[in-house]
């Protein structure tokens, strides 16, 4: 071996060696491998990718866990495992991780199966009883929509994407995440959405190109973007200018939090998020999206509002935490801690309230008339298209009210097309509406309408159940430590508070849960509330 290439073997050694050390080698070969797993065209040699990333799942399962949120994004243009098989990168890379954690427990059955009852008592306590009946609500309501679908291969794709992948990624980091892997899956997501920000910009600049849809033959268009004198972006990776912004709109109250919340980081991760928080607004604006600006103006005021509040109020925090630290134990509750309770519960029931009770009067959508003027201005007829097949939808809800029409079941009901009976109002007082000229509509475009058509009765239910329970979960986070060693804490409980209400007011408008992205943001939002939470799990620790 000559002199050359040993220095470069030594080099390439100590280079590993020190990105071992700094713990950023498992992220980075992890993201390597998801992303020529993705780019590559060839279904053989994705094969052998998945193998790779199969690997590191099984070497590195937590940080597989933890930087899931990279895939969600990426659902509209799937990895083609073969020439006719397709799949979401999400769903197959959450398939391996799940087999990759299941096999190792079945392994380690032997150390901890005597303490299982303990184990599983742990979790449920940390998981909370709300959370738990909202999401068994919802999912036993999606489950009844598939058995009663006009089309049941479409509502069983609809369960495995928007419910049943969702909750056992939720599981997964309840039960493997916890401490600073949270942090770690929180950048996670703040780099999927800087991702679509930046392909957002390289399509507005340079890259006229879009995905088509797989029914249009799938694969990169080119993409005028044009809407009248506003230039729409998709993102390239979506279909459409809202989605993208809707990612976005998700993403923008978490960069923000980071920045913003005190000792939640260090300098340099502060700047890191702003200038992805800055990004974000920047891509967010190219969408075009009045339903995403809106999610977003609620999102970052929430916490805006709530960081000020918290960190003007450090000497009522202290005393919160040190209630919410001795309670249940039998110790002497903290001086003045009482007042500090009863404002830190007021302040969650407020914000737990005020979005249940704008998703309920967000179904009773007539009455959203001046938000939709507001949301459907520079976008053609799309305010008095919403407007009627918001009523097509509360005539289908209330012909159908306990157990809905199931997911993804919308356009068969809807559209003339495939129902002799639709629900479609295409003429009004002897005049042709707006809707007939878009009778393809897949979705009521609101949140409440869809649960209640997708879940029946359950679904609205259960989904405000779950959203109540994880910010009642987040409490403690946000107060404990609110400026010390812990602050981010504090920074990812408000920003995944601020998330989901991005996520309720963007589905006053259009479509919040019922896609694949949508359903698992909702879902790693409320799962990391509750494994924020400090529960009793001695003995449950799991090995990265």
């Amino acid at each position: 071996m000559s002199e050359n290439a040993r220095r470069m073997r030594v080099r390439f050694r100590n280079g590993l060696r020190a990105l071992v050390e700094m713990g950023a080698l498992p992220p980075l070969a992890i993201t390597l491998a998801l992303t020529a797993w993705y780019l590559t065209p060839w279904p053989a040699l994705n094969l052998g990718l998945a193998a790779v990333f199969s690997a590191l799942a099984w070497r590195w399962p937590r940080w597989t866990v933890a930087l899931a949120p990279l895939t969600f994004s990426f659902w509209f243009a799937p990895v083609h495992v073969t020439n006719q098989a397709v799949f979401p990168l999400s769903e197959l890379a959450l398939a391996i991780v799940t087999l990759v954690v299941l096999a190792k427990a079945v392994i380690r059955l032997p150390r901890w199966w005597p303490r299982a009852e303990r184990i599983v008592r742990a979790y449920a306590q940390r998981t909370g009883a709300p959370v738990t009946i909202g999401a068994a609500l919802l999912l036993a309501g999606l489950t009844i929509g598939v058995l009663i679908a006009r089309q049941p291969h479409e509502a069983l794709r609809a369960w495995r994407w928007d419910i049943a992948e969702p909750l056992v990624y939720a599981a997964l980091v309840v039960w493997r995440l916890r401490g600073r892997w949270l942090w770690r899956t929180l950048w996670a997501f703040l780099a999927s959405g800087a991702t679509v920000a930046a392909l957002a910009f390289a399509q507005a600049t340079f890259a006229h190109i879009t995905v088509a849809p797989l029914g249009a033959g799938g694969g990169l268009v080119p993409y005028p973007g044009w809407s009248g004198l506003q230039w729409r972006t998709t993102a390239i990776i979506y279909g459409s200018p809202n989605t993208a912004g809707a990612w976005m709109a998700r993403v923008a109250p978490l960069a923000l939090a980071v920045a913003l919340w005190p000792r939640a980081a260090r300098s340099t991760w502060r700047w890191l998020a702003s200038l992805s928080a800055i990004a974000l607004g920047a891509g967010l604006a190219l969408t075009g999206s009045r339903g995403a600006w809106l999610g977003a103006a609620v999102g970052v005021t929430l916490v805006v509002v709530g960081g000020l509040a918290f960190t003007w109020r450090q000497p009522h925090l202290a005393s919160a935490h040190h209630l919410l630290r001795w309670e249940g134990r039998g110790e002497q509750t903290a001086p003045g801690a009482s007042a500090s309770r009863r404002v830190a519960r007021s302040l969650g029931w407020l914000v737990a309230g005020a979005l249940c009770a704008a998703l309920a009067y967000g179904t009773a959508a007539l009455w959203l008339a001046p938000l939709v003027g507001l949301a459907g201005a520079a976008h053609g007829g799309s305010g008095e298209v919403r407007l009627l097949v918001w009523r097509a939808a509360l005539a289908m809800g209330r012909d159908h009210p306990l157990f809905g029409v199931g997911p993804d079941q919308f356009l068969y009901y809807y559209d003339p097309r495939y129902t002799n009976h639709p629900y479609l109002i295409a003429t009004l007082n002897g005049r042709r509406t707006a809707a007939a000229s878009q009778p393809n509509l897949s979705h009521p475009h609101n949140l409440g309408l869809e649960l209640w058509l997708s879940a029946g009765v359950l679904g609205p239910v259960g989904f405000m159940l779950a959203l109540v329970g994880a910010i009642w979960t987040s409490l403690p986070a946000l107060l404990q430590n609110a400026g010390g060693r812990e602050g981010w804490r504090g920074a990812l409980a408000l920003g995944i508070v601020g998330a989901l209400a991005a996520g309720v007011a963007h589905g006053l408008v259009d479509s919040a849960y019922f896609q694949p992205d949508y359903a698992l943001a909702f879902w790693w939002g409320v799962a990391t509330l509750v494994a924020l939470r400090r529960a009793p799990t001695r003995g449950v620790r799991g090995s990265g």
